[in-house]
C-alpha cells in the first residue's frame, strides 16, 4: 500500500467475503479545510468509496476487458451521479456553471449511454 492509496477492493478470497478499505487520514489529508463543509466532505469520501464499489461491481457483476481503474472510474462516476442527484441535487447547477468536475469527469459534459 502506498501512502497516497485512499482506499483498497479486496475481492471475496478462500470463503471470506469481499471487503474495501478506506484510509481515511489520506482521504483528510488531501483537504482539511474542506473536512469543515458537509456536501465537500461527502463528495470526497464518497469519490473514494464509490470508485471501491466500481472495482467490486467489475469483478462480480459487469466484467469488462478495460483497464481496471478506468472501469471503476465509471461505475464511480455513475453511483455518483445518482447519489448526488438524491442527496445534493442542489449542488449540480452550480457545479455545472462553475465547470467543476465529479469523480474525474466535467459535470454536464459526460453522457454514460446506460446511466
Amino acid at each position: 500500500m502506498s501512502k497516497e492509496a485512499l482506499g483498497i477492493y479486496h475481492q471475496s478470497w478462500q470463503g471470506q467475503p469481499a471487503y474495501i478499505e478506506i484510509f481515511v487520514d489520506n482521504i483528510i489529508a488531501q483537504s482539511p479545510r474542506a473536512m469543515k463543509i458537509p456536501p465537500i466532505r461527502d463528495a470526497l469520501f464518497s469519490d473514494v468509496i464509490f470508485h471501491e464499489i466500481g472495482h467490486h461491481v467489475h469483478v462480480t457483476l459487469a466484467r469488462e476487458f478495460r483497464k481496471r481503474e478506468e472501469v471503476a472510474d465509471d461505475w464511480a462516476f455513475r453511483i455518483g451521479r445518482r447519489y448526488f442527484r438524491m442527496r445534493a441535487w442542489y449542488l449540480i447547477p452550480l457545479a455545472k456553471v462553475l465547470g467543476l468536475e465529479l469523480f474525474g469527469k466535467k459535470i454536464g459534459r459526460y453522457r454514460s449511454p446506460s446511466a
